[in-house]
């Protein structure tokens, strides 16, 4: 049976061509929680509509942070309360028929399979480009059920039969060839469009932290999701030590299910009146501009935005070395401390060593120049053919 379906993907995908229509159609469940994916796909929608398309966003719609930014001229398709890919299939598949967008960009490998899936029910000629935001092997539990293997062998099936599948840095590409099956010839790796008009207003803006107003002692900063990917313990503990030599504030942005741990640890560590964990915020931009040092201590990260904006705002950066996307950013350290992945100690000293020199802001932002958002919507147009 999976042979039939892959024969049958293939038939309808060798034969696609692009539409002469001028609708992109984004198929997400990006927008349920306040990841990175959901901001960068934010900013291409907005690049999109302000050349001058039309812009259908396919998601199931749960209320998340992040909904309530989407651009003005979006069209929203609503695939219903709960994300199910039955469900997302068969409405993909009834758009694709009504519609007949330009191309369906899909947002992650799970997106992709519905969306290759549904072109073939609806025997559409719509291309599908299908992005992989992170390295997708790190991704995956530990223990993976019966149900979690096949739905893996269908997406090695389906995802290799897209138009393009487009890692987010060179290092999720390689990872995307060897772990999905995809040929080399339908990998076009971009990079996330970042630096945008929209940061560099927000970044001007007032940030509402009493640790940033009138501030008298350096704050590190750490922006994203509080879940266990991000390793914000090893970060508190690393914090731990750099108060001990220099006098200074944490505040962590974000939210997640790990809120209550990370809360304990910092009382644990009489860290109360050190770090502040003040959750989500629509404008971080502010944060990173009045900040004097941006941290990340992550165990993976495909290409981590937070690093960019930082870098585009002026803030130094530390990050951990961990695959694939700081060292890709940050140039294999040119551009900010790389150290190793779950080490405390070393987080913790080269923080102290960021936080007692000078640094170069205007190289920093020329590097984050490399990721605006003129030039990375011109590489999707021209591979959409829409340009």
């Amino acid at each position: 049976m999976i042979q039939c379906v892959g024969r049958l993907i293939s038939q309808y995908s060798e034969k696609s061509f692009f539409m002469p229509s001028k609708k992109i159609a984004i198929l997400t469940e990006a927008f349920s929680n306040g990841n990175g994916v959901a901001r960068i796909l934010l900013n291409l929608m907005k690049g999109f509509v302000d050349r001058g398309y039309s812009v259908d966003l396919l998601y199931f719609s749960t209320g998340g942070p992040f909904e309530q930014f989407i651009p003005e001229g979006v069209r929203i398709i609503d695939l219903g309360n709960h994300v199910r890919i039955r469900t997302s299939i068969k409405k993909t598949m009834q758009y694709l028929r009504q519609e007949k967008p330009a191309v369906l960009y899909c947002a992650n490998s799970d997106s992709g399979f519905e969306g290759v899936v549904a072109k073939l029910l609806a025997m559409s000629r719509t291309p599908v480009m299908i992005s992989i935001p992170s390295v997708e092997t790190m991704e995956r539990p530990a223990y993976m059920t019966d149900k979690d293997k096949l739905y893996l062998k269908l997406k090695r099936i389906a995802c290799p039969l897209a138009s393009k599948v487009i890692p987010v840095s060179h290092g999720v590409a390689g990872d995307t060839m060897k772990h999905l099956g995809i040929p080399k010839q339908k990998i076009q790796v971009i990079y996330n469009p970042v630096v945008t008009e929209t940061l560099k207003e927000n970044m001007q803006k007032p940030a509402e932290h009493k640790w940033l107003q009138n501030k008298t002692l350096p704050v590190v900063l750490a922006v994203g999701r509080l879940d266990a990917v991000k390793s914000y313990d090893v970060l508190i503990r690393a914090f731990k030590n750099v108060i001990s030599q220099v006098e200074a504030r944490l505040i962590i942005l974000g939210e997640g299910d790990q809120r209550d741990m990370l809360a304990s640890l910092v009382q644990e560590l009489d860290l109360t009146d050190f770090v502040d964990m003040p959750g989500f915020t629509g404008n971080p931009y502010a944060y990173m501009k009045n900040a004097d040092l941006l941290a990340l201590s992550s165990k993976n990260e495909g290409l981590p935005t937070v690093i960019i904006e930082a870098m585009a705002c002026g803030c130094p950066v530390v990050s951990t070395d961990c695959p694939v996307g700081p060292s890709e950013i940050l140039q294999n350290g040119e551009y900010g401390t790389l150290v190793p992945v779950g080490d405390s100690e070393a987080l913790g000293q080269a923080m102290i060593e960021a936080l007692q020199q000078d640094h170069d802001i205007r190289k920093l932002q020329q590097r984050a120049e490399y990721f605006s958002e003129d030039k990375i919507i011109d590489e999707y147009l021209e591979l959409f053919q829409l340009k």
